[in-house]
């Protein structure tokens, strides 16, 4: 499945696609799906897997009213960020 990630993290929107076989494999990839780099202010790789870390045991929360979109949320250097994942497509494209 090709997914569709809006990160919202301290005023900032970042926008990421990873391939994942389902949706419960989304939380345990963000470490390496997100360009963590271009996040304002950086975050460290260590505090990012924290963050991974505390929200690895939860699944993703389906959306209310809406269809194929699901939300992980956690906190992330003490501050809240907010994951959106909009399933895009079945398969990866250009494979």
């Amino acid at each position: 499945m090709l997914m569709t990630l809006f990160l919202d993290y301290q005023g900032g929107t970042y926008v990421s696609q990873l391939v994942v076989r389902d949706v419960g494999e989304l939380a345990s990839r963000l470490v390496d799906a997100i360009d963590w780099n271009s996040v304002s202010p950086p975050v460290s790789r260590t505090k990012v897997t924290e963050f991974v870390g505390s929200i690895g045991e939860s699944a993703p929360s389906p959306m209310a009213g809406l269809q194929q979109v699901w939300c992980v949320s956690g906190m992330l250097d003490e501050k809240l960020a907010i994951v959106h994942a909009v399933h895009t497509a079945r398969e990866e494209p250009y494979a």
